[in-house]
């Protein structure tokens, strides 16, 4: 689960290059690095698949794991979560408390956000909406889901998120092309699954 949390890491210490090599003096250059920021808003993927077990012990609290790594690199940074399935549901506005983020993060389940498919493009317009244009600031959406989209346009709001120079970051989940199969706990308490 580390290997995207590294690529998000790397392409932020990328950009802080690309700008260094824009600025001929290198003391100015660390000065102002050290005091530009991140904004960064994670889309988690909510939806009922992220309970398939195929990464231990599902989708979506490997998911979750990995997002809590993904905070101790961003400390004093700003980070918000957006949830989705059928329609995105902000639950952290963009903020430096990480207390209360990881408290948020931990209540999230299948039933944080309105059923029905992967709205992808929604979740990634919502963040961009929520998130006021910085040209001082790195700001990140880290896109984390197991599924196809359903007919949210993506592409239109990822070239949107490009104009602003806005990076998305997408992070997929277990095995897409073959599925899996998703546990169902019956009123009993005993297991079938979905297919």
């Amino acid at each position: 689960g580390t290997t995207w949390l590294k690529a998000i890491v790397m392409m932020l210490a990328l950009t802080s290059l690309v700008v260094a090599a824009a600025r001929p003096r290198f003391g100015v250059f660390f000065e102002d690095v050290s005091s530009r920021g991140v904004d960064l808003f994670v889309l988690l993927d909510v939806s009922r698949s992220m309970l398939a077990e195929d990464v231990a012990p599902n989708r979506l609290e490997r998911a979750k794991s990995d997002i809590l790594d993904l905070l101790e690199k961003l400390e004093g940074d700003r980070v918000g979560l957006i949830v989705f399935a059928g329609a995105p549901v902000e639950l952290v506005p963009l903020t430096t408390d990480q207390g209360f983020f990881r408290m948020v993060l931990d209540d999230v389940d299948t039933q944080s956000a309105p059923r029905g498919g992967s709205l992808i493009g929604d979740a990634s317009r919502k963040a961009m909406q929520s998130m006021e244009e910085r040209r001082d600031r790195d700001q990140v959406l880290v896109l984390i889901t197991d599924g196809e989209d359903h007919d949210s346009f993506p592409e239109e709001a990822a070239k949107q998120a490009a104009e602003r120079g806005l990076r998305i970051v997408t992070v997929g989940l277990g095995d897409t092309a073959d599925g899996a199969r998703i546990p169902r706990r019956d009123e009993d308490g005993r297991f079938s699954f979905l297919q």
